[in-house]
């Protein structure tokens, strides 16, 4: 993982310094993210849940005095992270906004009295903390600092109504206490968590799936939609006939487009969608990642169903998990050597790989038409593993990420400093998505009527099978 930065010479990283290895949300039973959890390799060896004392600094300064922790985790969000008790925590005192910082004081940290100060210390100053209901479990451990923490972690199994039990007597001692369950590992621990009550947060890679997918209203009355996203998955897109039809009806496509572009190229001074000139500036590629990325807002749309704020944070967490395995797999084609068109399809593969799995489920016939690639791709083997590899590290499966990255022959380095960037140009993008409304979503404007007869609905949206 050690690997020589390019263009310093013999210059090698800090075994001490982490790479960031997943972005893990911590949500509300209603789906609404309120911080992430972010784990990082303990120096330059690829474990999970091990930092030092001596990796501190380096997680300090490279992930939240350095750079701004907005980068990581969207503005104004929050960060929940495994940090040992030492004297180098005290330095965020003076230069962070540490309310935003969670520190997780695992079972291991001894309650000695050092540790003790340093928490009073951090409480000062604003930082949070959340620990191990087995911390809390003995009169020896945490127990008499219950006080202290505001958020208690315990981990979904077999002892799970037990434990949930011990978090409710600790909370007769510490009312704003709140639980946060992990080790939700599939859809259906997730709902059975759910439907068990009790637990106030939930950390896990699994979302909500979202359930327009059976709605045959909604899916006709946004056939347009899933047109677009059929054509932008093609080999080659129609844009002078299909695309521009589409996008000339939706407001918000044409706005999400244009605000893409400006970030793309500050110097873009265009106002209005003219789909030739855009296609002309650049490139055919370039603009399906961004038609595609439009797409995908739309679906969000649908998934907030009316606007509400809280229903539209749920609707976008997918999305921004979508726009991380999109640009992984754009940056993994990049590096495997695949041709621009390649890399474009890479990106729609991965940005569109949510909703095939979930309307799969209730839709297979439109999952098999409407969101798969064609089959003229000769590369969808390689978009499969590429796919693989950055799900492994949201699912922080280490053991299978290597493996899929050897037979990728891919560089653990390599891959997770671009997991890193793909997390950094997601808030980017979905901070410029946020500025258009849902209320811009529900405009679709009136073609010539030449136009409108070719703009009845695909006969796939019809029957959801």
């Amino acid at each position: 993982m050690t690997e020589p930065t390019a263009g310093r010479g013999s210059y090698r990283r800090s075994v001490n310094r982490c790479h960031l290895l997943s972005r893990i949300p911590i949500s509300e039973i209603n789906g609404v993210t309120r911080l992430y959890y972010l784990e990082f390799t303990s120096g330059n060896m690829l474990v999970k849940q091990s930092l030092e004392p001596r990796h501190v600094y380096h997680v300090l300064h490279g992930f939240l005095i350095r750079r701004s922790l907005s980068e990581f985790v969207g503005q104004n969000g929050s960060a929940m992270i495994a940090l040992p008790l030492c004297r180098d925590l005290l330095t965020l005192k003076d230069k962070y906004p540490t309310g935003r910082l969670v520190v997780h004081i695992r079972q291991q940290e001894e309650p000695a009295l050092q540790n003790r100060h340093l928490v009073m210390a951090l409480r000062r100053a604003g930082v949070r903390f959340a620990c191990d209901l087995e911390c809390l479990n003995s009169p020896q451990g945490w127990r008499e600092q219950v006080s202290s923490f505001d958020f208690l972690v315990i981990h979904y199994s077999a002892h799970y109504l037990q434990d949930l039990g011990k978090a409710f007597d600790l909370k007769r001692f510490n009312p704003r206490l709140r639980i946060i369950t992990t080790g939700v590992d599939s859809l259906e621990q997730r709902q059975q968590v759910l439907e068990l009550g009790g637990t106030d947060l939930v950390l896990s890679f699994f979302m909500q799936p979202h359930t327009f997918y059976s709605d045959k209203k909604v899916l006709l009355h946004n056939a347009n939609l899933f047109a677009l996203i059929k054509e932008i998955s093609s080999t080659e897109p129609d844009f002078e006939r299909v695309v521009d039809r589409i996008v000339r009806r939706h407001p918000y496509m044409q706005r999400d487009v244009i605000n893409l572009l400006k970030y793309r190229d500050p110097n873009f001074k265009e106002r209005k969608w003219q789909s030739a000139l855009f296609v002309q500036r650049f490139g055919t590629e370039w603009m399906r990642c961004v038609l595609s990325i439009c797409a995908l807002h739309g679906l969000a749309f649908l998934a907030a169903n009316g606007g509400d704020p809280f229903a539209k944070n749920a609707a976008f967490e997918p999305l921004k998990t979508a726009l991380i395995r999109g640009y992984f797999m754009n940056l993994m084609a990049r590096e495997i050597k695949l041709d621009q068109k390649n890399q474009s399809l890479a990106f729609v593969y991965g940005l569109f790989s949510l909703e095939r799995v979930w309307a799969s489920l209730l839709n297979p016939k439109l999952a098999q038409t409407l969101l798969s690639m064609p089959e003229q791709i000769t590369d969808l083997s390689l978009f499969d593993m590429m796919l693989e590899c950055v799900i492994a590290l949201e699912q922080v499966d280490l053991n299978r990420f290597v493996r899929v990255l050897m037979s990728l022959n891919g560089t653990v380095g390599f891959a997770l400093h671009y997991y890193e960037e793909a997390l950094l140009w997601s808030n980017d993008i979905v901070a410029i998505l946020y500025s258009t409304n849902y209320s811009d979503f529900t405009v679709t404007l009136a073609l010539p009527s030449a136009e409108a007869e070719d703009d009845a609905p695909d006969a796939d949206l019809a029957d959801p099978a």
